[in-house]
């Protein structure tokens, strides 16, 4: 697909994938209602968003599915954009935990390849924006901003993705380093490093597939 030019400087995205059989976010009980559930959060993420930033910065739903016609509605009556991307890159197993959270990085690839923003940013969807991102994006000049789970080795879910990073790199933990977990709840950054975080999380991913580390039930986005 040719890459379109936007008219406005950054894009807030909300990405919300499903896929039967996949697993999601474990705070979901009743899953005959998954959707129904992640359509209301995208909603209300998208329109929080939308009411805080001004016109230069576009909101979207970016998903893998056909949104209800109830909430299609609702998106496109606040001039929310409803983009279409399909989940086929970062693909781990069904049962892999939180399989479905990876496709934040397949919407971000997407976008970025196909829309020619200034900035991009995309969050989960239970989510509510309190404020403009103007700050946001005049701190993406200098950083990639990303969010710092803070957790300490007393937490189970760390020790996990300590011992998953030092099997698939040893050298991180050369000088008795422990790498921060960052958290895939948030990401921004300008295009020029976008397109570097895009390239290193391929790469990385390519090399998690060859090497046979991936293990289904120890550690999420």
């Amino acid at each position: 697909m040719s890459k379109q030019t936007a008219s406005n400087r950054g894009i807030i995205m909300i990405p919300y994938a499903y896929l039967v059989n996949s697993n999601t976010g474990v705070n979901i009980a009743n899953r005959s209602k998954q959707v129904d559930i992640y359509m209301k959060n995208c909603c209300v993420a998208c329109l929080s968003a939308k009411k805080y930033n001004d016109s230069d910065t576009d909101v979207a739903l970016v998903t893998n599915i056909d949104p209800p016609k109830e909430y299609r509605d609702i998106l496109e009556s606040h001039k929310i954009k409803i983009i279409h991307a399909d989940f086929d890159l970062f693909n781990f197993s069904g049962e892999y935990t939180w399989a479905l959270a990876f496709y934040k990085l397949c919407a971000l690839h997407h976008v970025l390849h196909e829309y020619d923003y200034d900035y991009y940013a995309y969050l989960d969807s239970d989510v509510f924006i309190q404020s403009s991102f103007n700050n946001i994006w005049t701190e993406c000049d200098a950083h990639i901003l990303l969010y710092d789970i803070n957790h300490g080795l007393q937490v189970k879910h760390y020790q996990h993705i300590l011992s998953e990073m030092r099997d698939f790199m040893p050298s991180l933990f050369s000088n008795g380093n422990l790498p921060s977990h960052y958290g895939g709840e948030f990401f921004a950054a300008n295009r020029a490093n976008t397109l570097i975080f895009i390239k290193n999380c391929e790469e990385i991913y390519a090399e998690m597939c060859q090497q046979n580390s991936i293990r289904p039930t120890e550690m999420s986005l």
